[in-house]
């Protein structure tokens, strides 16, 4: 191997080793991480109040529905606007597939999940609550 190509052989890996790095430091340190991105002061340097674990567990499971629900969104467009074009007669004929047919049932079951995460965290964040401490959640 030539000195040009070692010099490009180590340009290609370089940003996979900073890469591996930034992600072992934010698995192992992930509260020194979080408190450095996130202020935990207010407007004007006042305290602002902690959230009890039932307020972030709701928080993520209403942020998770809301990421899912834009993705679901999306695809309902989508497959609508492929059953409005398959419906028209035009000059090239659309048949919907059988895998095609699938992927519209399975948008159908994210929209039905997502809706869940949105309408229902509370009772999903109770029911993680009692699997991890039993009865005593």
């Amino acid at each position: 191997m030539n000195k040009g190509g070692r010099e490009h052989h180590m340009f290609m890996l370089f940003p996979q080793h900073v890469s591996f790095l930034l992600l072992f430091f934010f698995w192992y340190f992930p509260l020194t991480v979080a408190t450095k991105l996130v202020n935990f002061r207010g407007a004007g340097g006042t305290e602002v109040s902690k959230a009890s674990a039932e307020q972030i567990q709701l928080i993520g499971f209403t942020v998770l529905g809301l990421y899912l629900m834009f993705y679901v969104v999306s695809d309902i467009v989508y497959w609508i606007s492929i059953l409005i074009i398959s419906g028209r007669d035009s000059i090239i004929p659309i048949e919907i597939s059988a895998d095609q047919k699938a992927l519209m049932v399975a948008t159908i079951i994210e929209f039905i999940f997502a809706s869940y995460l949105l309408l229902g965290s509370k009772g999903i964040a109770r029911l993680i609550r009692k699997f991890r401490y039993g009865k005593h959640a």
